[in-house]
C-alpha cells in the first residue's frame, strides 16, 4: 500500500474529528486498563456483539441468546448455520485478541480464515488453495510494512484496502473487520484491541461503501465511528458494572455462598452454561456448585431450561 504524501497528511490534519477519535479511543483504552474485571464487564460482551454484527453484514441475522447457547455448549444441535457462523467469527476474534505487537505470520492469518470459515465446511480445490495462500502472504506483507511505522492514517488505509480488494474467497470484508481491532490499536497506540467497528458499519452500510471509494472520505467515516465507539465503550463499562452490582444486590454473597461474585463474573462471560462447566470454572465441587446455582435461581438471576440430562442455566441479565 502506498504511503501518504505531505499534502495528503496536511489534508488529513484538517479532519478535526480524527483528533477527537484518537482521544476517544485513548480514553477507552486507559479506562479498560484501569477497570478491574474488564473481561466480564466489557470484553466478553463486546466480542459477542462484534461477532453478531460481522455475521449480519453477510446477511446472517443471529440472536444473542442463540449465540450464547452455542458458545456455552459447542455440541449444541438444532441451531441454524448463521449461529454457527457467528460462533466461528467469535472464535476468530479471540485469536486476534491474542496477537501481540508483532505482525501476524501468514500461517496465523490462514488459521484466522480457517477458523472464521469453519461452518462453511468448504473443500477447496487446488487453485483456490493457492489463491488463499497468496492472499494470506499478501496481508502478512501489508501488515509487516504497516508495523514498520504504525499510525492511524495507514491503519485506516490498510483497512480500506482489505475492505475493497475482494480477496479471501469473497470474505475480505469479514477479514478486514477481524483484523481491524488489532490494526487500529497499533495505529492509535492502544494497549488493547479497538473492537466494535462493525456495529457502526451495519447502521450505515451504504455510507461506508461510498466512503471506501476515497481514502480521505474513508478516514472521515471511520474516524467518526471511532469517536462513537470510544464514547459508547465508556458507557458499556459503566453498564457492565451496574449489571454486576444489580445481580449482587439480588443475590448478596454470604458465608455459605462466598462464590456468588465469581459466579456472576463467570455468567457475564458465559451467559448460558451447564452445571459441570460452572463448577469447573469456579473450581467447586458438584455439591458446592449446586448451592450457588440454587441461590442464583432463587433470586431469579438465572433460569433453568432443558431436561435433567441436558439442563442449561441461562442468565439473560448478562447478555
Amino acid at each position: 500500500m502506498s504511503s501518504y504524501t505531505d499534502d495528503d497528511l496536511d489534508s488529513l490534519s484538517d479532519i478535526r474529528h480524527l483528533v477527537t477519535a484518537a482521544a476517544a479511543v485513548a480514553r477507552l483504552d486507559e479506562a479498560l486498563k484501569r477497570t478491574k474485571s474488564a473481561e466480564p464487564l466489557y470484553h466478553a460482551a463486546t466480542l459477542r456483539r462484534e461477532a453478531i454484527n460481522i455475521a449480519a453484514l453477510e446477511g446472517s441475522l443471529v440472536r444473542m441468546e442463540s449465540l450464547c447457547r452455542l458458545l456455552g455448549n459447542k455440541e449444541a444441535t438444532n441451531l441454524e448455520m448463521s449461529v454457527r457462523l457467528a460462533a466461528d467469527i467469535h472464535a476468530a476474534l479471540l485469536l486476534v485478541a491474542a496477537w501481540g505487537d508483532e505482525a501476524p505470520s501468514a500461517e496465523q492469518i490462514r488459521t484466522l480464515f480457517d477458523v472464521s470459515d469453519a461452518s462453511k465446511g468448504r473443500r477447496l480445490k487446488q487453485d483456490l488453495v493457492w489463491s488463499l495462500e497468496e492472499d494470506c502472504f499478501w496481508l502478512h506483507n501489508e501488515l509487516l510494512a504497516f508495523m514498520e511505522k504504525p499510525n492511524p492514517w495507514d491503519a485506516m488505509e490498510n483497512l480500506r484496502s482489505l475492505w475493497t480488494i475482494g480477496r479471501f474467497l469473497g470474505t475480505a470484508k469479514r477479514m478486514a473487520l477481524l483484523v481491524a481491532g488489532w490494526m487500529l490499536a497499533r495505529g492509535f497506540g492502544c494497549a488493547l484491541p479497538t473492537v466494535g467497528l462493525a456495529a457502526y458499519i451495519i447502521r450505515d452500510t451504504d455510507g461506508f461503501r461510498d466512503a471506501a471509494q476515497s481514502r480521505i472520505t474513508w478516514v472521515a467515516k471511520v474516524g467518526h465511528a471511532l469517536v462513537e465507539l470510544g464514547a459508547d465503550g465508556m458507557k458499556k463499562i459503566e453498564d457492565g458494572a451496574m449489571s454486576k452490582t444489580s445481580m449482587l444486590a439480588l443475590c448478596p454473597p454470604e458465608k455459605n455462598s462466598s462464590s456468588v461474585e465469581r459466579a456472576i463474573e463467570f455468567m457475564m462471560t458465559t451467559p448460558v452454561f451447564s452445571a459441570k462447566a460452572f463448577a469447573k470454572s469456579l473450581d467447586l465441587t458438584a455439591r458446592g456448585a449446586k448451592v450457588v446455582l440454587d441461590k442464583l435461581e432463587e433470586a431469579d438471576v438465572v433460569e433453568v431450561d432443558g431436561g435433567l440430562r441436558n439442563r442449561n442455566f441461562v442468565c439473560r441479565r448478562a447478555m
